[in-house]
């Protein structure tokens, strides 16, 4: 069984902060605790600072809630309140902790929750930040799989993952870090704004013509293009392993068609920024002509690089779309 973890009220508003903890609770990562009281807190939080939404809203968000969780709400703790020794206003949060047999409180108010209160009953007390920290130590591949589920479900911002993390920068910027410093792919579908690129040095990369990358990643374009879900063993053996499940995830959902559209054909030339790491140009349609070309410096207009990675000596896939740096991936760049 995993660990259980009592959501305070305050990490269940911002909206984006709850979205990716109730995620990972979804995916089984540990279980999600919490009382009627702390959902109350965290309605009165919201009306307050979003007046123009109506309580019959967040009605149905706490219900929605209960009904995925069923086994979170915790019960029965009133008469232990008093005896808790930490903040006054949080002891209900600590003796629903204690009542639901909790691992950890996750709460932004560190100082309400002091050792001296939480040892006796061995709970540990963490922010946000530290606990999906090391929830992404634990499992990153399922992490990042939420993450993107939740980019890709998001109809207004933040929908990309890039805008997702930057969101949650702001409380839990240790986690953001250790997730982008994995170099994990942010780019499973085409940027919804213009990528800038050509600042970067190019003055020391090296180019060859129909290399070794270059198959691996029209074999990718072609097995996206099949849309056939048949075929989704085949990104085992080009793709990396990091960035495995992600595609697995985005293959299954399937891919928009703007995006397959304008995924055609690669170019033949392979670019080295580093030792084993490529870059492999996609054929972008112009919008106002009907061939293909290559976009090969800052233009107002999308581009598309597949980055590929070298794995005991053969090359994958690791992200499309946006250009990843060496150091995203941990290489050192001829020249950057």
């Amino acid at each position: 069984m995993p660990f259980s973890a009592l959501l305070d009220a305050c990490v269940l508003y911002p909206s984006t902060l709850r979205d990716t903890l109730l995620r990972l609770a979804e995916k089984e990562l540990y279980r999600p605790l919490w009382s009627d009281q702390i959902l109350e807190e965290m309605r009165r939080t919201i009306l307050k600072d979003r007046p123009d939404l109506r309580s019959g809203q967040l009605d149905h968000l706490i219900g929605e809630m209960k009904t995925a969780f069923e086994e979170a709400s915790v019960s029965g703790f009133e008469g232990l309140i008093e005896a808790m020794t930490n903040d006054p206003k949080d002891r209900h949060v600590l003796a629903a902790a204690v009542v639901g047999r909790a691992d950890v409180i996750v709460t932004s108010n560190l100082k309400d929750f002091p050792d001296s209160a939480c040892d006796p009953y061995s709970i540990e007390v963490q922010s946000p930040d530290e606990f999906l920290t090391h929830t992404f130590h634990l499992a990153p591949a399922v992490v990042m799989g939420a993450l993107q589920e939740q980019a890709r479900t998001n109809s207004v911002f933040p929908n990309t993952l890039d805008d997702v993390l930057k969101v949650l920068s702001a409380v839990a910027p240790t986690f953001v870090e250790a997730v982008i410093g994995e170099g994990w792919p942010t780019g499973l579908a085409l940027p919804r704004e213009p990528v800038a690129v050509g600042t970067e040095d190019r003055s020391n990369w090296r180019y060859e013509d129909n290399a070794a990358p270059l198959e691996i990643a029209t074999r990718f374009v072609e097995l996206i293009k099949t849309k056939d879900p048949g075929q989704i063993d085949q990104l085992s053996g080009l793709v990396t392993a990091s960035s495995l499940p992600a595609w697995t995830e985005a293959f299954r959902k399937g891919f928009s068609a703007q995006f397959l559209n304008e995924l055609n054909h690669t170019s033949t030339k392979v670019r080295y920024p580093a030792d084993g790491m490529a870059y492999v140009f996609v054929l972008v349609t112009h919008p106002d002509h009907t061939e293909t070309f290559v976009i090969d410096k800052p233009t107002p207009h999308q581009m598309n690089v597949i980055t590929l990675i070298e794995e005991r000596g053969k090359w994958r896939v690791h992200q499309l779309g946006q250009m990843a740096s060496p150091a995203q991936v941990g290489k050192t760049a001829y020249s950057w």
